[in-house]
């Protein structure tokens, strides 16, 4: 059995497909036990859960990574407009960065 999509990120339709996949096969190969090796990259399909709570685990996840990334992705934007230092108003921190990234790269540091 390939799981290798349980490495896939959760937002991706992919994981998605495969999950239901993954659960559908259970489901017809163990239908005579309403349990099912749970799907989630914790457990990397070795603890046993009924169907339901593969289906709650997979959907808070799914929900919790992406509210993950947007929270990174803000705090990124909200670094990005601010000040160097108090009282700066020559730089923001974005602008900094990329300079000394153009200096470190222009110059051969490793």
């Amino acid at each position: 059995m390939d799981n290798s999509w349980v490495k896939l990120d959760r937002a991706d339709e992919e994981y998605k497909t495969c999950l239901q996949q993954f659960i559908d096969d259970s489901l017809l190969v163990a239908s005579h036990n309403v349990m099912l090796k749970c799907p989630c990259k914790k457990c990397y399909n070795r603890s046993d859960s009924s169907v339901n709570d593969c289906h709650v685990d997979t959907e808070d996840q799914t929900t919790n990574v992406r509210a993950e990334y947007a929270e990174k992705f803000y705090n990124l934007l909200n670094d990005a407009n601010t000040h160097l230092y108090p009282g700066s108003t020559k730089m923001k921190k974005l602008e900094f960065l990329v300079k000394l990234y153009q200096v470190k790269c222009l110059s051969g540091f490793n």
